[in-house]
């Protein structure tokens, strides 16, 4: 793998994967030259700045602040909290306006029935992030309402596994919200 290959798959499987598009990531792994990856990541940006005359860049400085947030609390055991799923969803959404914690008893897989012939259970943790729909940039709000209809306040919800968490709920509104990053002004 040569050197422009390496470093545009490393920055594919960083914090950059929760915005990268399918044609975007096919266009970074054809990549080959340095020259090439800088341009690339310049037109990526750009995608994302809903007004390329300002020098404000806001979805980049939104997203650099919510990476260095999310390694802060969602680290796990050898993985940086902006690849976790927890830390991909504070990136394209950022913090919620709701969290709830809640547990329940779910059946146990691979046990069979007790001695008494109940299904064996074990106790899980959820961790659900509530977004109140007022509070969606407008972007999204528009995918959301060409996507599922009238509006409602959407949820994202993890389990707990030791200390870790992985998303189980509300994968379709990370899929919405990071092509509502891409502004209409540019190229699909």
């Amino acid at each position: 793998m040569t050197p422009t290959a390496r470093a545009a798959a490393d920055w594919a499987a960083g914090p950059a994967r929760w915005l990268l598009l399918a044609d975007e990531r096919r266009e970074l792994m054809s990549l080959r030259t340095p020259a090439e990856f800088e341009a690339f990541r310049e037109r990526f940006w750009e995608r994302r700045d809903a007004e390329p005359a300002l020098e404000s860049h806001a979805v980049a400085a939104a997203y650099f602040a919510r990476v260095a947030d999310a390694d802060q609390l969602y680290g796990e055991p050898g993985v940086r909290g902006a690849v976790t799923d927890r830390g991909g969803v504070l990136i394209l959404l950022g913090p919620p306006n709701i969290l709830r914690h809640r547990q329940k008893r779910v059946p146990a897989l691979g046990r069979g029935p007790s001695r008494d012939g109940a299904r064996s259970t074990v106790q899980m943790t959820e961790e659900v992030w509530v977004y109140l729909t007022q509070d969606l940039p407008p972007a999204l709000r528009a995918r959301l309402r060409d996507a599922e209809g009238p509006l409602a306040d959407i949820s994202v919800t993890f389990v707990i596994e030791g200390s870790g968490a992985r998303l189980t709920a509300g994968k379709d509104y990370l899929r919405l919200a990071r092509r509502a990053l891409v502004s209409d002004n540019s190229s699909p």
